[in-house]
């Protein structure tokens, strides 16, 4: 067969697997894609990838059946460095996958020469699948995405994702540059952001009662590391948290921290079979700060963070997010 017919056969090949709407793996030379409608795919087959330190071949395997490293040295990286046509704004998503021994507290860093992006991941627990590591601007094609093992168990290598977003997510997303343990919520919204990443709150959203933000005490309190547990007969929630205890009494407005009488301004309530406390004194109790805006965003972080001119494009953004 000729060449020209040979590549005519390839380019038919390429463009059918792309229109395709079932993500496909593509070989093209030494490197391998997935290429998807929201996004391309890179895996570790692909010539940017490199390792320091000890890694070896996992007997798992990663997304669409792509091959996964492990390591558990500390201090051992992987690294994609990439470069992306057009330049612009984009998300970029890690595949996790959990591990028997994961690593609880690897890193996982995105980057660009105009900013970067860090989230923990915890390769022993949960489910595997793709995390947002958050969002960079990409001006000059070049950025890299990097996994870091802390050798305190198994990290994996595996696939990186790519999808390119808007101004306002990529402002949106800047609150974690100053403040990455935040979670941002909403009044009236099931909508919950925190570490870079987006999430629903189940059966019951922020509302506001008698003039008091409640939030639900079980999602708020686990995904902030505390340990929640319900007792049926005092109709009470104990939240451990940091050494120290807290006890909400549904229905009434005096609460405990320590054994300590405190009063709250709203008594806690069910609504859905979820229970909601109000807002600030539960935050303030874990030793958070609390921020809220006239628009309804609400803002927990351990101290909140946030200059004059990046708080308008902030609040502007929050306006599209919430309502994508």
């Amino acid at each position: 067969m000729c060449f020209k017919n040979k590549l005519l056969i390839l380019l038919s090949s390429i463009t059918f697997v792309m229109s395709s709407m079932p993500a496909m793996a593509v070989e093209l030379g030494n490197d391998s894609y997935i290429i998807a409608t929201d996004g391309t795919f890179v895996d570790i087959t692909n010539s940017t990838y490199k390792e320091t330190g000890e890694w070896t071949d996992f007997e798992y395997v990663g997304f669409d059946n792509k091959k996964v490293r492990v390591s558990q040295e500390e201090g051992a990286s992987a690294m994609w460095t990439q470069s992306i046509s057009p330049q612009g704004k984009y998300e970029i998503y890690y595949w996790k996958n959990i591990i028997p021994e994961g690593n609880k507290n690897a890193t996982v860093i995105c980057a660009s020469n105009v900013n970067s992006a860090t989230i923990n991941v915890d390769f022993s627990r949960g489910e595997s699948g793709w995390c947002r590591i958050g969002v960079v601007d990409i001006p000059d094609s070049f950025f890299s995405v990097e996994v870091k093992a802390s050798g305190e168990g198994k990290v994996a290598a595996s696939c990186y994702r790519i999808v390119p977003t808007n101004e306002a997510t990529f402002n949106f997303d800047r609150i974690y540059d100053e403040n990455p343990d935040a979670m941002i919520f909403k009044t009236g919204s099931k909508k919950a952001f925190y570490e870079h990443g987006e999430y629903e709150i189940p059966d019951t959203e922020p509302q506001l009662i008698n003039n008091t933000t409640m939030i639900p005490l079980r999602f708020v309190s686990e995904n902030m590391g505390a340990e929640v547990l319900w007792n049926n007969d005092e109709r009470a929630a104990y939240i451990n948290y940091d050494g120290h205890e807290i006890v909400f009494y549904i229905g009434k407005k005096e609460y405990t921290i320590d054994g300590a009488a405190k009063m709250l301004e709203e008594a806690p309530s069910l609504i859905n079979s979820r229970t909601v406390i109000p807002m600030r004194a539960f935050s303030e109790s874990l030793g958070k700060e609390v921020l809220w805006h006239e628009s309804g965003v609400i803002i927990v972080a351990d101290k909140v963070e946030m200059s004059t001119d990046f708080s308008e494009k902030f609040y502007t953004s929050c306006e599209t997010v919430f309502s994508e």
